[in-house]
Protein backbone atom coordinates (compact mmCIF):
# COMPACT_ATOMS: atom_id res chain seq x y z
CA UNK A 1 0.00 0.00 0.00
CA UNK A 2 1.03 3.27 -0.61
CA UNK A 3 0.44 6.55 0.53
CA UNK A 4 1.01 10.20 -0.60
CA UNK A 5 1.11 13.05 1.53
CA UNK A 6 2.46 16.32 1.16
CA UNK A 7 6.29 17.63 2.04
CA UNK A 8 4.49 19.78 4.91
CA UNK A 9 2.57 16.45 6.28
CA UNK A 10 5.45 14.60 6.01
CA UNK A 11 7.52 17.33 8.23
CA UNK A 12 5.45 17.73 11.16
CA UNK A 13 4.81 13.28 11.47
CA UNK A 14 8.66 13.40 11.46
CA UNK A 15 8.70 16.12 14.47
CA UNK A 16 5.95 14.43 16.61
CA UNK A 17 6.21 13.12 19.49
CA UNK A 18 5.36 9.25 18.85
CA UNK A 19 2.87 8.83 21.63
CA UNK A 20 1.01 12.29 20.21
CA UNK A 21 0.62 10.58 17.06
CA UNK A 22 -0.79 7.85 18.53
CA UNK A 23 -3.37 9.92 20.55
CA UNK A 24 -4.27 11.76 17.34
CA UNK A 25 -4.54 8.17 15.13
CA UNK A 26 -6.65 6.46 18.44
CA UNK A 27 -8.90 9.87 18.31
CA UNK A 28 -9.11 9.65 15.04
CA UNK A 29 -10.37 5.81 14.68
CA UNK A 30 -12.59 6.35 17.88
CA UNK A 31 -14.67 9.74 15.75
CA UNK A 32 -14.45 7.36 12.91
CA UNK A 33 -16.28 4.67 14.79
CA UNK A 34 -19.03 6.58 16.19
CA UNK A 35 -19.79 8.15 12.88
CA UNK A 36 -19.98 4.75 11.63
CA UNK A 37 -22.15 3.94 14.27
CA UNK A 38 -24.39 6.71 13.70
CA UNK A 39 -24.86 6.15 9.58
CA UNK A 40 -25.40 2.94 10.63
CA UNK A 41 -28.42 3.82 13.14
CA UNK A 42 -29.61 6.48 10.47
CA UNK A 43 -30.04 3.53 7.56
CA UNK A 44 -31.75 0.97 9.44
CA UNK A 45 -34.13 3.75 10.56
CA UNK A 46 -34.12 4.91 7.14
CA UNK A 47 -34.97 1.24 5.60
CA UNK A 48 -37.88 0.78 8.59
CA UNK A 49 -39.44 4.18 7.62
CA UNK A 50 -39.04 3.11 4.46
CA UNK A 51 -41.01 -0.48 5.00
CA UNK A 52 -43.95 1.47 7.11
CA UNK A 53 -44.91 3.88 4.22
CA UNK A 54 -44.32 1.08 1.72
CA UNK A 55 -47.06 -1.11 3.75
CA UNK A 56 -48.98 1.76 4.24
CA UNK A 57 -49.14 2.77 0.34
CA UNK A 58 -50.19 -0.93 -0.12
CA UNK A 59 -52.70 -1.35 2.31
CA UNK A 60 -54.38 1.75 0.73
CA UNK A 61 -53.98 -0.35 -2.47
CA UNK A 62 -56.14 -2.88 -1.10
CA UNK A 63 -58.38 -0.85 0.49
CA UNK A 64 -59.31 0.54 -3.00
CA UNK A 65 -59.29 -2.62 -4.52
CA UNK A 66 -61.54 -3.86 -2.01
CA UNK A 67 -63.95 -0.78 -1.99
CA UNK A 68 -64.20 -0.89 -6.10
CA UNK A 69 -65.09 -5.23 -5.90
CA UNK A 70 -67.90 -4.02 -3.23
CA UNK A 71 -69.31 -1.51 -5.46
CA UNK A 72 -69.33 -3.79 -8.67
CA UNK A 73 -70.64 -6.67 -6.40
CA UNK A 74 -73.24 -4.23 -4.99
CA UNK A 75 -74.42 -3.10 -8.62
CA UNK A 76 -74.19 -6.77 -9.77
CA UNK A 77 -77.09 -7.71 -7.07
CA UNK A 78 -78.93 -4.44 -8.41
CA UNK A 79 -79.52 -6.18 -11.36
Amino acid sequence: MEINLDEDVVKALDEMETSVAIRAILEFNIKALLIGQKVSNLLQKELRDRDKSKLAEDLSWVQAKYEEEKAAWVRGRQL
